[in-house]
C-alpha cells in the first residue's frame, strides 16, 4: 500500500515498478532472498500525476478509489499481462483471487490491532453508516465471486455482470445500497442453479482431491 501519498502532489508524472530485470532478463516476479532482490532492476511504467493537492479530493474518493488504484496499479498491471495470454491467463485470476485473500485476512486483521495499539487498549473500530454500507458491499462482491467460481470457471458474461455491477455503484455512488440488493438477487440466482444442478461445485471435488494427494505425499515422505 502507499502511505504518506500526499508527498506526490505537484508531480507531472508518477513512476511505478511493474516487473523487474535481473542479467538483462525480463522478470515478472521479485526473487526470493535479499541477494535475489538486490540483483533486480525495477522497470517503470509512467502515469500523468496532478497538480491539485489531494486534500481537495473527498474522503470517499480518495481512501476508496485513488489511493488503492495507484497502490495496486503494479499488480493489476502485471495480471492484464498474463491474461492477455492463454498460457498464463490461469495465474493472472490466481493473482487476483490470492491478493484479495491477503486483504480479507492478514491485511484486515491489522486494523483493529493497530487501532487497539494506538488506544492503549483492545477497542473494536468505530463504523458509520457510509463504512457499514461499504464492508457489507464489499462481503456481497466477495461471495457473489465465490458461488461464480465453485464450478472452476469464469465466463466473459459473468466477468461483464460483475464489472457492470461495480461500474454502475462506482459512477452513482448513492445507489450503494440497491447495488447491495442486486447483489443479494444474483448471489440467490447463483445458489438456485447450484440446487437445480445447472451450475457445478467442481471446486469442493478438486479441494478433496489435492487434499488425498497431500496425504499420499505426506504418508510416502514418512516411509
Amino acid at each position: 500500500c502507499i502511505t504518506k501519498l500526499d508527498v506526490l502532489d505537484g508531480l507531472k508524472t508518477v513512476k511505478l515498478a511493474t516487473s523487474y530485470q535481473m542479467n538483462g532478463e525480463p522478470c515478472d516476479l521479485l526473487p526470493p532472498g535479499a541477494d535475489g532482490a538486490a540483483a533486480c532492476t525495477p522497470v517503470y511504467e509512467e502515469m500523468p500525476g496532478w497538480t491539485e493537492s489531494t486534500a481537495g479530493i473527498s474522503e470517499f474518493v480518495f481512501i476508496q478509489w485513488v489511493a488503492p488504484f495507484l497502490s495496486e496499479f503494479p499488480e493489476k498491471v502485471s495480471a492484464f499481462k498474463w491474461a492477455s495470454t492463454i498460457r498464463q491467463a490461469p495465474m493472472a485470476l490466481m493473482n487476483m483471487v490470492s491478493s484479495n485473500i491477503n486483504q480479507w485476512t492478514v491485511l484486515a486483521a491489522m486494523i483493529p490491532t493497530v487501532y487497539s495499539l494506538s488506544a492503549g487498549q483492545l477497542m473494536a473500530v468505530p463504523l458509520d453508516g457510509m463504512h457499514r454500507h461499504e464492508v457489507l458491499l464489499t462481503i456481497l462482491q466477495s461471495l457473489l465471486g465465490l458461488v461464480l467460481l465453485l464450478n472452476m470457471r469464469y465466463s466473459a458474461f459473468e466477468a461483464l455482470m460483475i464489472f457492470v455491477t461495480w461500474f454502475v455503484q462506482f459512477v452513482i455512488p448513492s445507489i450503494r445500497v440497491e447495488i447491495m440488493y442486486v447483489y443479494g438477487l444474483l448471489i440467490l440466482g447463483g445458489f438456485v442453479q447450484l440446487l437445480r444442478g445447472r451450475r457445478g461445485m467442481s471446486a469442493f471435488r478438486i479441494f478433496a482431491r489435492q487434499w488425498r494427494l497431500y496425504g499420499k505425499r505426506q504418508a510416502a515422505a514418512q516411509k
